[in-house]
C-alpha cells in the first residue's frame, strides 16, 4: 500500500493473529491483557491505515487476487 506508519509492539501481535479471516471478538478473547474496546479500536485503526483489510471489502477482493508464491521456483 506504500503507507508508512509507526506502531506499538502490540500491533505486530494483532497483525500476526489475522493470517486468515476471523472475528474481532475472537482476538479480544485471546488478548486478555487488553479490553475488548481497545482491541476493537486497534483493529479499526489498522483497517483505516490499510494494514488490515475487512473481509468482503473491495480491498479484500483485490488482496485475494494477489498471487504470492510460497516459494520461488529455481
Amino acid at each position: 500500500t506504500r503507507v508508512a506508519v509507526s506502531a506499538d509492539p502490540i500491533t505486530v501481535q494483532i497483525l500476526s493473529s489475522f493470517d486468515d479471516w476471523r472475528p474481532r471478538a475472537s482476538l479480544a478473547r485471546e488478548l486478555t491483557e487488553f479490553s475488548r474496546a481497545s482491541v476493537t479500536r486497534a483493529v479499526r485503526e489498522l483497517v483505516e491505515h490499510t494494514l488490515l483489510v475487512q473481509e468482503g471489502s473491495p480491498a479484500a477482493r483485490v488482496d485475494e487476487q494477489q498471487v504470492v508464491p510460497d516459494r520461488v521456483n529455481r
